[in-house]
């Protein structure tokens, strides 16, 4: 991991925020608690994956990083445990950065991928991009709850039901699901996609884009869902309430 003594002009949280990093590498967590503490971070360390999933569960952390070389269990099946029981944000960092690992991660529920070696100041950016996202609200145009067709969205508690089953969603899957809701049947192109649920550049992004897309099709599809997320190519993707259809 890469330090730099100028990281005092980065953006750090407003107030003090909760992190549980599960790794095992003593020297490399007690580098970036010092380095997170001074950002304005309430940081905790736990070198094994099952004092992980009991500390996530007594602190309720703000966001967890994750490293996937664990001592006592594999690192997917851990993330697998904690997206079924809560939806903190989770940050992958794992030295395995192979192209399927990281699809794999997302395919999981992960909200973010940094490869190992990193610079903290990188990290740190996309903490703040991830919990930017987990409060993320698209505008005045929508309130904070609101109904299309047979979904119910539910902004502050991050749900969506769709009927009387609630879709069981990631951050990014939410935001997605949530701008293809109020945008329905509009082009929104894979720019703009990016930009408002994942903040990063998009030249960067395209892969884990339409990873997400295609997780939230399945998740949709678990529900009976009988509209579809059409992919409108080289431009971006649209939503249809009904098959079949480009309009209400």
């Amino acid at each position: 991991m890469h330090t730099n003594s100028g990281y005092g002009s980065a953006r750090y949280p407003a107030q003090r925020k909760r992190v549980v990093i599960i790794d095992d590498d003593d020297e490399f967590c007690e580098m970036l608690r010092d380095f997170l503490e001074k950002c304005g971070w309430e940081v905790h360390p736990v070198p094994t994956g099952k004092g992980g999933l009991e500390l996530t569960s007594q602190c309720r952390p703000d966001l967890i990083l994750l490293d996937l070389l664990l001592p006592d269990c594999d690192g997917f099946e851990v993330l697998r445990r904690l997206r079924r029981e809560r939806f903190t944000p989770i940050l992958i960092i794992s030295a395995k950065g192979e192209e399927a690992d990281r699809i794999l991660g997302i395919e999981l529920g992960a909200d973010d991928y940094l490869t190992k070696p990193f610079s903290v100041r990188e990290l740190l950016a996309r903490m703040g991009a991830v919990l930017r996202r987990s409060s993320f609200h698209i505008g005045p145009e929508s309130s904070d709850s609101f109904m299309v067709g047979e979904f119910t969205v539910d902004s502050p508690k991050q749900e969506v039901k769709y009927g009387n089953s609630t879709l069981r969603l990631t951050q990014i899957e939410f935001l997605l699901l949530r701008l293809f809701l109020l945008r329905s049947y509009d082009v929104l192109n894979r720019d703009e996609l990016i930009r408002r649920t994942m903040g990063r550049a998009a030249e960067s992004q395209g892969r884990s884009l339409d990873m997400h897309i295609l997780r939230l099709r399945r998740k949709l599809t678990s529900v009976h869902f009988n509209g579809t997320i059409r992919t409108i190519r080289n431009v971006g993707y649209m939503f249809l309430l009904h098959p079949g259809s480009d309009r209400n």
